[in-house]
């Protein structure tokens, strides 16, 4: 396989002893978390998992890499990120780890969490499954691939970012394991365990080709066709993780939305500038801080996405469509949209205006654009607002429409976020006249049409 887009990064630091058992221990605590997570059977386990994770990646990273996971070990190695020579004792250390935990945490409660039927089809559960370590371990590459220009301190968010999404979104499918130790320790015995091991690999496998496809380079940057296939993978996870925890009834929603926010725009920020909003790439074409051309060309490969994230989402299970605005409209739910859609908005300004955008992490933005996702999910829920996305109130539309529910709420949703950018660009512009490119970029397109 050709892995040149890899080859600027530098191998990860060999695997010593001391690494290889803290690996090993790193994923003991973590099987524990997630077993006692399993029996609390309500919410907070949810937000435990990730809260551990976070903590033994900031302990333990440092010293052993903190992967803690086979599939995410398998596709560094496979990255030629790690050396293969090494994969074998910390693969052994990682189940004998999960297997220890196993053996303490089954004695503790008397059962393992995973589910014994999984919904709505063993194989459909298990092709979840292997979705989101591809979106697990596509983070992590593209981490690594950004070590020379970030900061540290996003390692301990991107991975439980992704986690926490997957336990919101396909914890009631498939128990969101992510993990083919935890799998293999927990699922031993039972009717699927070994379709579920292969389907976490064959994930993490799938991940290295993705984060290849995503870094491919030319003399002068990056290709706008990567910069497009970015945008479609961004905005197609984050529609398939709202549509999915629809499914599930899950009071977590928008902490899955954050989450898997944070994690794309901590990842693909310096690809594509990680819009996957039509109304965030208005807001810039608005401002003049992007093209016309590339603008439709961005918001085109976003709704389409959308489609394909809502319809693959239709193959699980039915998805229902929120409070349709058009149909029901209400001061509470255009509030919400309009208020809090041109806050993220605003972000999006501060950040695609300022003059060292390109030399900050991408990760600082992705973290004040989850928060408001996270902020007006909390808020807008109870009069069905809070979306702030065309894209994703398209996808829920397309998708309660072929479970045969009502749609027609993304026509209202869009025209709240066409309202919310048009009044945060010329806040923006009027807070910062000097960035606004705005007229001068369309005169000049005109003129070039012409002459």
């Amino acid at each position: 396989m050709d892995t040149d887009v890899f080859h600027h990064v530098g191998r990860l630091p060999p695997a010593s002893i001391g690494r290889v058992a803290l690996e090993g221990a790193g994923t003991c605590v973590l099987t524990l978390a997630v077993i006692y997570a399993g029996s609390i059977g309500d919410d907070t386990g949810v937000l435990a998992v990730p809260a551990i994770l976070s903590a033994l990646i900031f302990a333990l990273g440092p010293s052993c890499g903190a992967e803690f996971n086979p599939a995410v070990t398998l596709a560094l190695s496979q990255a030629e990120l790690r050396s293969w020579s090494e994969v074998v004792p910390v693969l052994i250390a990682q189940v004998a780890g999960a297997g220890a935990a196993t053996l303490l945490g089954v004695a503790a409660v008397g059962a393992a969490p995973l589910p014994s039927t999984p919904q709505p089809t063993p194989v459909a559960a298990a092709v979840l499954e292997a979705v989101y370590v591809c979106v697990l371990c596509a983070a992590v590459l593209n981490l690594s691939m950004q070590r020379e220009r970030r900061h540290q301190y996003l390692d301990p968010l991107v991975a439980p970012a992704v986690v926490l999404a997957a336990c919101v979104a396909i914890g009631w499918s498939s128990g969101a394991c992510l993990n083919p130790a935890i799998a293999l320790t927990l699922g031993a015995g039972g009717e699927h365990w070994l379709l579920f091991v292969a389907a976490q690999l064959a994930g993490g496998a799938a991940a290295v080709y993705v984060v290849q496809g995503l870094r491919q380079r030319s003399v002068l940057g990056v290709p706008f066709q990567t910069k497009l296939l970015a945008e479609a993978f961004g905005t197609a996870v984050l529609v398939a993780t709202v549509c999915l925890s629809q499914q599930g009834g899950s009071k977590l929603q928008p902490l899955a939305v954050g989450g898997v926010l944070l994690a794309s725009v901590a990842s693909l920020g310096d690809i594509s500038g990680a819009h996957f909003n039509p109304m965030v790439t208005m807001c810039l074409m608005l401002h003049g801080s992007m093209s016309r051309g590339d603008g439709f060309n961005y918001i085109g490969v976003q709704l389409a996405a959308a489609c394909a994230a809502a319809w693959l989402c239709c193959c699980v299970g039915p998805v229902e469509a929120s409070v349709a605005p058009v149909q029901l409209p209400s001061v509470g739910l255009c509030g919400v949209e309009v208020v809090f859609g041109g806050l993220l908005a605003l972000v999006v300004l501060r950040d695609g205006s300022s003059d060292d955008a390109g030399q900050k992490a991408p990760g600082c933005v992705g973290v004040a654009v989850s928060g408001c996702v996270v902020g007006a999910g909390l808020l807008g829920g109870p009069v069905g607002g809070g979306i702030l996305n065309p894209a994703v109130a398209v996808g829920l539309d397309l998708g309660s429409w072929m479970s045969g529910g009502p749609w027609g709420s993304a026509v209202g949703f869009t025209m709240l976020g066409a309202v919310s950018a048009a009044l945060a660009t010329a806040l923006f512009s009027a807070m910062q006249p000097s960035t606004s490119t705005c007229p001068a970029q369309w005169v000049a397109e005109y003129r070039g049409r012409v002459d």
